[in-house]
């Protein structure tokens, strides 16, 4: 079932060094957009930058420019759950207009402040 297979990718990814999980996670948030209809995904082929993925709509012309990070989770003392370790743009992201995409270890996809 999904649950299981879900299950079993985050044990995965938990003990999986960290370079890979940002390429593991790139892989996936290109793999989100790319099943999205009438969007064009572009990635960055230097690796190093402040925006990972470009997609545009052919529908509107609309491009948005995407730094995707791995969802990674640390445990809070006086909390039981693991709460998401949160990431703030960089003043360069801000001005570009540059926005973070989490993907958590399950695969999920999460876009902030995106409404559903």
């Amino acid at each position: 079932s999904i649950f299981l297979i879900k299950q079993k990718l985050n044990v995965i990814m938990t003990n999986t060094l960290n370079s890979n999980k940002g390429v593991w996670a790139e892989l996936q948030a290109k793999s989100y957009f790319a099943l999205q209809k009438n969007l064009l995904v572009f990635s960055c082929e230097s690796g190093v930058g402040c925006c990972d993925i470009i997609t545009l709509d052919k529908r509107n012309g609309l491009v948005q420019k995407w730094d995707v990070k791995y969802g990674g989770q640390r445990r809070i003392k006086h909390m039981k759950k693991k709460s998401l370790i949160h990431r703030v743009e960089s003043k360069l992201q801000k001005k570009l207009g540059i926005k973070i995409l989490y993907v958590m270890p399950c695969g999920e996809i999460r876009i902030p402040n995106e409404k559903k």
